[in-house]
């Protein structure tokens, strides 16, 4: 369930910010290896460049690569988000308060980043052709003339086959590696800080936003150059090898960066980025908590009902036939009939399954059976 609460999150957010991504997109490619004054400014700011787009391309313009976009904001963050909650709820990066330790937050966050870049990497790769496709007086980078997602992802294949969809993977280790641990990271240990206040608690929706805002933030200002790079390696042109005509790959983009547009060209689309990334980081963390308390309620309101089919033993929990217990503290599923099956035997654990439930962290188990289920007394 993990995974699909961060799948949800971050399609819900990407339809709010990828007319800013399109923006983005198209300012990080203008002016492509070459110096200031060397080359047509289409896009002077963030406002002239969302009224140029709109012009010339239609007001669906601003929403170019959106189904792209919305698979891979499913795939990228259903799995970035949800090893991130699972690592979260087995407690090995947090301490017994709940507040994440810093380092190994940051660990998790980028590790979380990386698995899920890769995963998706052919729908960032399309969804980038896609956004920088324009009407030839605005366009900007190479074009690669896709008539849409699948026809993308088609041209792709042809002129690569599976290495091709996996292009430039070498970025996620940068971008996402980078870019989920600063976002995952600040987003945590800002809920964390507000909590020791006392103002709110970890799990308010309160917390959600400031936790939320202040990721946006750093994110903008730490993870511009990656992205720049990453937008410049994909859009690229490739040969009949299918080699990048600009770049070899990621250390070669970042030395031609430098050297053809200076420091300044590492953060073009800088006030985009920020608008693009920061309403996507506040809906989609936003979206990612807030879903995640609706389980665990929900899930709460299905043990109480189990719980009432038990009341021959009045403090106890119905697992269904097969079911697990998973341990709370990170030490993996158990079998019920392995861990827990003696009299009074002490087991902490948190319901595995549909229930997703958290117990006391401490009881004791008695099995007793009612009807064909077993019930678990504490």
């Amino acid at each position: 369930m993990e995974f699909v609460i961060g799948s949800a999150a971050g399609a819900g957010a990407v339809v709010f910010s990828n007319p800013m991504d399109v923006v983005k997109t198209r300012m990080q490619l203008q002016g492509e290896l070459r110096a200031r004054g060397q080359y047509a400014v289409h896009y002077r700011n963030i406002f002239h460049a969302t009224i140029a787009v709109a012009k010339a391309d239609g007001i669906l313009g601003l929403q170019k690569g959106l189904v792209p976009a919305l698979w891979y904001q499913a795939v990228v963050n259903g799995v970035r988000l949800g090893i991130y909650r699972r690592v979260l709820d087995s407690g090995l990066i947090t301490r017994e308060d709940g507040s994440v330790k810093p380092f190994w937050g940051a660990v998790a966050g980028a590790g979380a980043g990386v698995v899920g870049g890769l995963a998706s990497n052919p729908l960032f790769m399309v969804k980038i052709h896609l956004q920088a496709q324009a009407a030839k007086a605005i366009a900007v980078g190479h074009q690669h003339g896709h008539s849409g997602f699948l026809h993308g992802l088609s041209e792709v294949w042809g002129a690569g086959g599976l290495k091709g969809l996996w292009r430039g993977y070498t970025n996620m280790f940068t971008y996402l590696g980078c870019g989920s641990m600063v976002q995952l990271f600040t987003h945590t240990k800002t809920k964390d800080l507000i909590d020791t206040t006392g103002l709110v608690s970890r799990g308010s929706w309160q917390s959600s936003i400031a936790g939320a805002m202040v990721s946006g933030l750093v994110s903008a200002v730490l993870i511009n150059p990656f992205d720049v790079v990453a937008t410049r390696v994909y859009n690229q042109g490739v040969d009949s090898a299918g080699r990048g005509l600009l770049y070899k790959g990621v250390w070669d983009c970042i030395l031609k960066v430098g050297q053809k547009e200076g420091f300044a060209g590492f953060y073009k689309g800088i006030a985009a980025f920020y608008f693009r990334i920061g309403p996507h980081t506040f809906f989609s963390l936003f979206f990612w908590d807030t879903l995640d308390n609706l389980y665990k309620d929900v899930s709460a309101v299905w043990v109480e009902e189990w719980h009432e089919e038990c009341k021959p033993q009045s403090s106890s929990v119905t697992t269904p036939a097969g079911e697990s217990l998973r341990r709370a503290h990170g030490t993996g599923v158990t079998s019920a009939d392995d861990t827990c099956d003696s009299q009074s035997s002490t087991c902490p654990f948190e319901m595995s399954g549909s229930q997703g439930f958290d117990v006391p962290d401490a009881v004791t188990l008695i099995p007793a059976s009612v009807g064909s289920s077993t019930c678990y007394v504490w």
